[in-house]
């Protein structure tokens, strides 16, 4: 697999997988790595020369997920025993907020 992906950042300048600034592209099973084109030269209007502009693509890890502390918990139980989700109206969520949740986090 390393090798694969070694082909594909040797070559990818060659066979035109990534054109300019595109988004990023997550390959399935490489443990969390992906791999995401490089940005395009510009040249801003007071600047003296290009920048940027490298051929190729960069292999990146994924950010790591950050802990969660205890207050979050907290507030996501006492959001999800309330039955505050994505989506509800704005009515339904100020009733939970005011009758619910105040409550449930004063204890």
């Amino acid at each position: 697999m390393i090798y694969i992906i070694y082909i594909i950042l040797k070559y990818s300048h060659r066979l035109k997988l990534f054109e300019g600034d595109q988004e990023m592209v997550v390959l399935n099973g490489m443990g969390g790595f992906y791999v995401k084109s490089r940005p395009s030269a510009y040249k801003a209007k007071d600047a003296a020369y290009t920048v940027g502009g490298n051929a190729g693509l960069v292999l990146a890890r994924l950010p790591a997920p950050y802990p969660i502390t205890a207050q979050q918990k907290k507030v996501r139980d006492v959001a999800a025993g309330c039955g505050i989700k994505k989506g509800i109206s704005k009515a339904v969520l100020q009733k939970a907020m005011v009758d619910c949740v105040g409550p449930k986090l004063r204890k």
